[in-house]
Order: C-alpha cells, then structure tokens, then sequence
C-alpha cells in the first residue's frame, strides 16, 4: 500500500470524491518537480483521520491473517516487523505535508517526499506555495 492508494481508497470509501481529489502537484520552490497531492473543497483533517484509521484497520486485518510462510518464530516476527514498518511509515507521510490556498477553489495539501504515480491522475494542479 502506498500514501497514494491509501488515499484513494479513503476518497472513494469517504464518498468524497466530489470534496477531494488526489493530484499532481508543483508548487513554489519545487522548480517544476511534480508530487503527489489532494485537492480539498474544505479542511482535509477529516480525510486525513480518516486516511490514518484506514491504514492501521489495513495493519490489524494483515496482523489477523498473518502469513503462510509456516512455523518459524523468527519469519513471522519478521512479517509482523515489515507490517508495522509500512504502516509507521503511511502514518509518518500522511502527517508531513504542506498545504496552499488556492482561493475559491479550496486548499491543496501535498507531500513533496511522495512521488505522484501518473497511472491515476486526475489532473494536473500548479501553484504558488504560502510558505
């Protein structure tokens, strides 16, 4: 699971997905380097929490099935160490954004560490950072 994806899946389960769109986005300073970003008509911290549950439900259900690697202790502490790695590191990106205000058009959140996968583009978005 990627921050991407995760958010798409939030989006489309949130039935948001009039109120928030996820993007590629460059902004000031990121000398036309493109990242991954939501677009939102209003706050995104609903989103965003609900992005955060979203990730540690996947975390719990892939801890419930575990794994059929077999017995071995050391090969499921294993499974269990790289599970909590991702999502550790899903929480850690989905914190770290910045955000501009594109007037009437809402608020633009994005993560410039997070590489926009271009195969679920919904549109371009280029803009001046407030920071």
């Amino acid at each position: 699971m990627t921050l991407q994806t995760l958010l798409e899946d939030t989006i489309r389960d949130f039935g948001a997905g009039d109120e928030y769109r996820v993007l590629s986005y460059s902004g000031r300073g990121m000398y036309g380097r493109e990242c991954m970003a939501v677009m939102c008509d209003n706050d995104p911290d609903n989103l965003l929490e609900a992005a955060m549950d979203r990730a540690f439900q996947t975390l719990r259900e892939n801890l419930m099935n575990g794994h059929d690697s077999g017995p071995d202790e050391q090969d499921h502490l294993g499974f269990i160490n790289s599970q909590v790695n991702t999502i550790h590191q899903l929480v850690w990106d989905l914190t770290n954004y910045a955000s501009d205000n594109m007037g009437r058009s809402g608020k633009v959140i994005y993560w410039t560490n997070v590489e926009f996968a271009p195969e679920t583009l919904d549109e371009d978005v280029e803009g001046d950072s407030d920071e």
